[in-house]
């Protein structure tokens, strides 16, 4: 019978307990009480894994991985990120964003992408170096850019038009994309963004009137992957904010720091992700934000 109890040696020592999906191959864990280097855990059985860390304490934050690298980080049910975890006796892991195999090394891989006519750049990230930095590919002609990079098929990656997250490539839905798996010739449908080096980033300023009864007005773009910003009131129906931005960037405006109190029409449909204008004009709000007392 498989048995976890949770263990605690004094303040010094915590033990770290989990439960991987099948086929893992390995489990690695990397947090604040290890200064977020990937320390490898003991197996139990397929899928559990544990380790007991010196000087760790509730208080640190930390995430798993099926590999010794971010490449290889853990993801929620959905795919999407997981934000840092907080201590608990007993953790799930719902899936990685690659399965680490130790026999399977890297080597100089080519990425060939076909890019939308008016393209002016293309980059690509990927798990080769935990999602770190864009790396800026070769242009072959209009359409077609290519790079070579030491990585593994395993690893998964995304092509951007500009060397930011708010150029990152849309799916067919015309939204974010699922993060790539390795293919020889891969093909971008559209782009969040076009970037143009002729028109670097600088501090721009988003001014904005809102309707009436409106208690605070937030901003979310793509120049901070739609972090939530909060403006300043001008007077009761007008707003503005100054952030270093770039005009090829899209974005919203909120009635408050939450989804659900995104912009909408009279309808109250959500509208078209903006595009850059001197003066916007919020016709309705999804929800009015109340905040609290």
């Amino acid at each position: 019978m498989f048995l976890f109890a949770f263990v605690a040696f004094g303040a010094s020592a915590l033990v770290y307990s989990v439960t991987v999906p099948a086929g893992t191959n390995a489990c690695y864990i990397a947090g604040e009480m290890n200064g977020w280097n990937h320390q490898l855990m003991m197996k139990v059985d397929d899928t559990h894994y544990t380790i007991e860390i010196g000087k760790a304490n509730v208080a640190h934050k930390y995430k798993y991985s099926s590999g010794p690298s971010w490449g290889y980080v853990e993801k929620a049910a959905d795919g999407t990120e997981m934000d840092n975890r907080s201590y608990a006796e007993k953790d799930t892991v719902a899936g990685w964003a690659a399965v680490y195999d130790k026999s399977i090394k890297n080597v100089d891989m080519v990425y060939n992408v076909t890019v939308p006519a008016g393209t002016q750049c293309c980059y690509i990230m990927g798990g080769w170096d935990g999602w770190t930095a864009f790396a800026e590919m070769t242009k072959v002609d209009d359409t077609h850019y290519t790079i070579t990079i030491p990585s593994n098929h395993l690893l998964k990656y995304n092509y951007f038009a500009g060397n930011g997250w708010g150029y990152m490539e849309l799916g067919n839905n015309k939204w974010v994309r699922d993060d790539r798996s390795y293919s020889t010739n891969d093909v971008v449908s559209g782009w969040a963004a076009v970037y143009d080096k002729a028109v670097p980033d600088d501090d721009i300023t988003y001014s904005v009137t809102v309707p009436e009864g409106t208690n605070n007005c937030y901003i979310a773009g793509g120049w901070n992957r739609w972090a939530f910003v909060e403006m300043e009131r001008l007077d009761s129906k007008h707003f503005a904010v100054t952030v270093r931005s770039n005009k090829a960037l899209k974005y919203l405006y909120l009635s408050g720091p939450d989804w659900n109190c995104v912009e909408a029409d009279m309808a109250k449909n959500e509208p078209p992700i903006r595009s850059y204008a001197a003066n916007d004009v919020v016709q309705n709000w999804k929800l009015v934000w109340e905040p609290k007392k």
